[in-house]
């Protein structure tokens, strides 16, 4: 062991390859979690993007502890190490180009394999040059056998030590601040900085090996891909969020939140203007047949609507004079709401703070098209709707069951619209939230559920329906779908009643452009059958929704897709990220 060829340390001190093996340990976390975005953007934030990315820092892990420690014994040179750090940071700067690979993989291995492949593909490189450093300084450390023990336990120590702080630096700071992509360039900056700092003082002869390895990141910074009127892009502890800004042919003006790159709200602009009733036809927004279970139209009564998204529904809401609370776990998200979708609640804390929001820093507010409507609509029509609309609400910032848990007054409605599509909040669909949410409604209260899915032969839906089923009763639920076709993945409105309610026919005092019998058929012709024998009830405890709704999120995800890259034309052009 006290073999001078390595000349372990003999240029940098022990205690500089101590700091190295903490900051590749809290790199690999880091990586990994940081995986979790890069391979989401295209399969989501499902489990099987978090077993991809598991097993494959774990396999990485292995081949990188067994190939170090085979390299460290041949050549146990500090130099060597430092070059192997450096080339893991570059190889960390290429994953924006190895993205690439996602929807070609999945196409070809399917949802499982093709996000294990993809994983392998994308970060198998970096993760197994970081694996390779803890060996190597154990080769380079350990003095004497006798030593070899207390050696290992340190760096191992050291670098668990490192992993711990990389996965908490990253994921509540790193990412929801800076971005997945800058949190990336810190990571390879790091790992490169630190890698040319112990080899240039290691092996000053080395020079031009340095810069070839320095010159790297020149290649791997391609340009952010913008999408068509994107307002603004930033990134919170939730996931990335974009707000955009279409012309969509025949049906006007729309800005869309989308989260993860899934549309969670797309509000047509003269929202102001259209009325009580008119997106319900318009849109098929079958969430706001909820004022139509009752004669006073929800005047007066009080509701919580979990999952504020861009704020459509409070505002679609004002119309009918409800009092909404709504309750949303993002505070970047209520933000948006209030800069680009005209949401006018305050937002606050659970413990009653209210939390600032400076509309200024956020450009492009204003629509000019939009403002050229309203000019041509007449300021009388405009200030007729708004003498019409109720109080605005606020929003609370907190995860949605730990909201109803703590009340105790009960509420007319609870408006659930916080299943994304791309994955389903696994407390918020179970049997005993359902029970909480029955508990928290009055006598002729209700719930109402924005969902996604298979209307017929979906297990997921086939769960949802027998798990309120076994809360509420089957004569409670009603349900209609908003697509054409019965087998498609859609949007499905579902309502839990306390009691038996009968919609009403008040479609023209609504003021809707149809008539009460069309709108009528319509809706006969969408309601959902309730009753299932298929799925199972949803507990706590057997939740199997993540990876059974896996398909049919990616299925939404590519409708998503497809529906922005349609030609339509786009009122501003994309400027430089915004954070």
């Amino acid at each position: 062991m006290n073999d001078n060829g390595g000349n372990r340390a003999s240029r940098v001190g022990g205690g500089f390859l101590l700091v190295l093996v903490t900051v590749t340990g809290a790199t690999v976390l880091a990586l990994e979690v940081l995986g979790t975005r890069v391979i989401g953007t295209h399969y989501g934030s499902s489990l099987y993007v978090w077993a991809a990315l598991l097993s494959v820092t774990l396999v990485c892990l292995a081949v990188g502890y067994a190939v170090g420690g085979r390299v460290a014994d041949r050549v146990p040179r500090a130099w060597m190490l430092y070059l192997l750090v450096m080339l893991a940071g570059g190889s960390a700067l290429l994953v924006p180009l190895l993205t690439a690979v996602l929807v070609p993989l999945d196409n070809w291995l399917g949802l499982a394999w093709g996000a294990i492949a993809s994983a392998l593909v994308i970060f198998f490189l970096p993760l197994t040059l970081l694996a390779m450093a803890s060996p190597y300084v154990i080769r380079l450390r350990a003095r004497t056998v006798e030593g070899v023990g207390s050696t290992s336990g340190a760096v191992y120590a050291l670098s668990t030590v490192g992993s711990v702080g990389g996965v908490l630096v990253v994921s509540l700071w790193m990412i929801p601040t800076l971005g997945t992509r800058a949190s990336l360039w810190i990571c390879a900056g790091a790992l490169i900085g630190l890698g040319a700092l112990g080899l240039t003082l290691a092996s000053r002869g080395k020079t031009a090996v340095l810069l070839l390895a320095a010159g790297l990141p020149v290649v791997a910074h391609p340009d952010e891909p913008t999408v068509g009127g994107e307002l603004w892009h930033t990134e919170s502890a939730y996931g990335d969020l974009r707000v955009i800004q279409r012309d969509v042919p025949g049906r006007g003006l729309y800005r869309m939140l989308m989260v993860n790159g899934i549309m969670q709200t797309g509000m047509p602009l003269d929202i102001d203007l259209v009325g009580a009733g008119a997106i319900l036809q318009s849109d098929r927004y079958y969430l706001e047949l909820l004022p139509y279970f009752y004669a006073d139209l929800a005047a007066g009564r009080r509701g919580v609507l979990i999952g504020l998204a861009g704020g459509m529904f409070p505002r679609v809401m004002e119309f009918y004079e409800a009092d909404w609370t709504a309750v949303e776990i993002d505070v970047k998200v209520a933000e948006l709401a209030r800069a680009y979708f005209g949401y006018r609640g305050a937002i606050c804390y659970p413990d009653g703070r209210r939390h600032p929001v400076d509309l200024s820093r956020f450009p492009r507010r204003e629509s000019p098209l939009m403002e050229a409507h309203l000019a041509r609509a007449g300021e009388a029509h405009r200030a007729q709707h708004e003498a019409a609309k109720g109080p605005p609400g606020h929003v609370v910032i907190q995860d949605g069951r730990q909201y109803l848990t703590g009340q105790d007054d009960p509420v007319d409605f609870i408006v659930l619209d916080a299943y994304n599509s791309d994955t389903i909040p696994f407390h918020l669909i179970t049997r005993e939230f359902f029970q909480l949410a029955k508990r928290r409604l009055t006598d002729d209260g209700l719930l109402a559920i924005n969902f996604i899915g298979r209307p017929q032969g979906d297990f997921v839906t086939d769960s949802l329906f027998r798990t309120l089923t076994a809360v509420f009763g089957r004569d409670r639920l009603r349900a209609f779908r908003t697509g054409d076709e019965v087998s498609a993945v859609q949007v499905i409105i579902v309502f839990a009643l306390q009691r038996q309610m009968e919609l009403l026919p008040l479609w023209r005092q609504a003021g809707g452009s149809g008539g009460a019998d069309e709108l009528a058929y319509e809706l006969s012709r969408r309601e959902v059958n309730a009753d299932r024998t298929g799925g199972v009830v949803i507990t706590d405890d057997l939740n199997p929704i993540d990876l059974a709704r896996a398909r049919t999120a990616l299925e939404w995800r590519r409708q998503t897709a497809a529906l922005m890259a349609r030609d339509g034309r786009v009122e501003v052009r994309p400027r430089e990220q915004q954070r």
